[in-house]
């Protein structure tokens, strides 16, 4: 349900929750994966912010996320773990207000 999802590209109109509710890239300096490598953070296994092997950052409080939409945004530490399921999920249809 995410925005690189498989070999196949995805279009806007794949992205029913909007560009603005979507996440496309986050910092994970630390998650041993090459900015290349075509291989994703899990958010089962890595489900909050500053976990090492997950979305993390130097940023002391949280992490900047890119949004499909081109903006960035910086996600407390603190976001409940459903609010970025629905943040990294671009067709579930929970869209998230303030965060």
């Amino acid at each position: 349900g995410c925005v690189f999802e498989g070999s196949r590209g995805i279009r806007i109109h794949d992205i029913p929750d909007g560009t603005s509710n979507t996440v496309a890239i986050g910092e994970a300096p630390y998650a041993a994966i090459l900015w290349t490598e075509p291989r994703d953070v899990d958010i089962a296994i890595y489900p909050g912010l500053g976990d090492p092997e997950g979305f993390s950052s130097d940023h002391i409080g949280g992490v900047n996320f890119l949004m499909v939409d081109g903006a960035v945004r910086f996600l407390s530490e603190n976001i409940q773990g459903d609010t970025l399921r629905n943040l990294f999920t671009r067709n579930d249809g929970n869209l998230v207000g303030s965060f």
